[in-house]
């Protein structure tokens, strides 16, 4: 199997474009060459790259405590807002696909996160369901795909009052990634 091939007029390229994206995930983990800037956050290419490198890196906290500061100033251009949790207004699929980031880098080491990220992440997670339009709160559901029960339940929870069928889908969509069976799910739905 190979995985680097020579064209015709002897340049080389990757046979996937995912080679050149985790080769870049871990050049960037290894060489800590640059922070993660704002406008990677919306392009498809660097959120494989960040999503990757969340995987690999040793300091999952300053990770994405980069990609939660990003968010915050991606949010605040958006909205002209200067205090993001006061009113998130993610008008802007920019802000949407940095939430879904965010969402992504940190669920894969939710468990190493400490508690101040863990509760930032929160406050924006929490306000997004109560006060997101349908559209923002659909992508929030599946955002939440495949986190711990006990943060994701107290969420889908409140998503799932909503009146727009599309996301009551989405919201039992996401539940059915969550083990029935796990005694918190169950105390969790009886709150």
């Amino acid at each position: 199997m190979w995985s680097i091939l020579r064209d015709k007029d002897d340049s080389l390229r990757f046979e996937h474009h995912r080679i050149l994206e985790y080769l870049a995930a871990t050049y960037w983990e290894s060489s800590a060459v640059a922070a993660v800037r704002r406008d990677q956050l919306a392009n498809p290419w660097w959120r494989e790259v960040l999503t990757l490198r969340a995987g690999i890196t040793g300091e999952p906290n300053r990770l994405v405590k980069e990609i939660c500061a990003n968010f915050a100033a991606a949010n605040n251009s958006a909205s002209g807002q200067t205090e993001w949790t006061a009113s998130l207004g993610l008008e802007t699929l920019e802000v949407l696909a940095a939430l879904e980031l965010l969402l992504i880098c940190a669920k894969q080491r939710w468990k190493e996160l400490d508690q101040d990220l863990t509760s930032q992440i929160s406050v924006i997670v929490d306000h997004l369901a109560k006060n997101g339009t349908t559209l923002e709160r659909v992508r929030l559901a599946r955002a939440l795909e495949g986190f711990p029960i006990v943060f994701a339940a107290p969420v889908l929870l409140e998503l799932l009052a909503s009146h727009s069928d599309w996301l009551v889908s989405e919201v039992m969509a996401s539940v059915d990634a969550h083990d029935y069976g796990s005694e918190e799910f169950f105390q969790l739905l009886v709150l």
